[in-house]
């Protein structure tokens, strides 16, 4: 500890804000959901795919068998016109998705924020608790000496020497704990900065001025500007466009399909030439799904009832 470097309570924020693991996790977390978004977009356009296949096939008539060996190249593609609103709550899902997975970034460094500058003031007051052990150690020791020293001349009694000595030991295990703790401290703080013999030189940061003039305007700061609330409102968000988007699944679609294909079969030993080109307008309407429908929408609507209290919890804990 007498080696430590010596560093300002914002340079250690900087650091754990580089440092902190939790942070890369909710920052790859973002980035997943920002690419959900794309995805869910990109569902509304044309889809378009390359087929090819190749076999054999035996056809037994009544008077004759046909042998074939078809091989066959197209291109399709497709645009779904109605979904029956599943598409576009997919997307609003993913949306949602994504500012809540902002809200839990920006919660996560507020996070570290507060746990870094806990941890820095925790680290100063235990150094100055070390220093003022140590000072109240060093007293009670020439204390002891001093008495130690009467008792040779006859000055004072040996219950005065034995009351010195054990207020000395006192003070020792009272050393001995405040660098226990001053070790735990650094502990702390090198686990969250990645800086290791860190030394707080002052708690200031700067914030005299900066707090709210009212309870009830503090209140309303933190209900509108708190990241984890703001995520647990988009979660809730999200969960009735995923509820939505379970409701349009099982509805009617419509979709425009085109092909293209190549290929050749071969009857009785000779080649022939076969093309293909087609436009399609495709309805579907799902009829009976063995309970997928019911039970998805039980999941979707307990999904919702969840990211509910969520957000409730999430409330309550700023009020608090």
């Amino acid at each position: 500890l007498a080696l430590a470097q010596p560093v300002s309570l914002q340079e250690a924020v900087r650091r754990a804000l580089l440092h902190d693991p939790s942070i890369a996790v909710a920052e790859a977390g973002l980035a997943g959901d920002e690419a959900g978004i794309d995805a869910a977009r990109a569902r509304r356009g044309v889809q378009v795919g390359l087929e090819a296949q190749g076999g054999a096939s035996r056809t037994d008539f009544t008077q004759d068998t046909v042998s074939q060996l078809p091989r066959q190249i197209g291109l399709q593609a497709e645009l779904p016109l109605y979904a029956s609103g599943a598409l576009k709550a997919g997307e609003e899902a993913a949306r949602q998705q994504a500012a809540a997975a902002r809200g839990l970034l920006d919660g996560s460094r507020e996070a570290t924020v507060l746990a870094t500058t806990e941890a820095y003031a925790s680290a100063w007051l235990a150094q100055k608790l070390v220093d003022v052990a140590e000072a109240r150690a060093e007293t009670f020791r020439l204390r002891h000496r001093e008495a130690s020293a009467s008792f040779e001349q006859g000055l004072v009694t040996r219950t005065d020497v034995a009351l010195t000595e054990a207020r000395a030991a006192s003070a020792e295990a009272e050393l001995a704990r405040a660098r226990a703790q001053l070790s735990g401290a650094h502990a702390r703080l090198e686990r969250l900065t990645g800086l290791a013999a860190l030394s707080p030189v002052t708690v200031d940061a700067g914030l005299s001025g900066a707090l709210p003039l009212s309870e009830g305007e503090a209140l309303s700061r933190a209900l509108a500007r708190n990241p984890s609330l703001a995520a647990a409102r988009a979660g809730r968000g999200a969960a009735d466009a995923r509820a939505r988007e379970v409701r349009g699944s099982f509805g009617p679609k419509v979709s425009v399909r085109a092909r293209a294909s190549a290929g050749e079969d071969i009857y009785f030993f000779f080649e022939d030439q076969i093309t293909d080109v087609g436009a399609f307008l495709r309805v579907e309407v799902p009829m009976f799904t063995s309970g997928l429908r019911a039970a998805s929408e039980r999941q979707a609507e307990a999904g919702r009832s969840a990211a509910m209290a969520g957000e409730r919890a999430a409330e309550l804990q700023v009020v608090e």
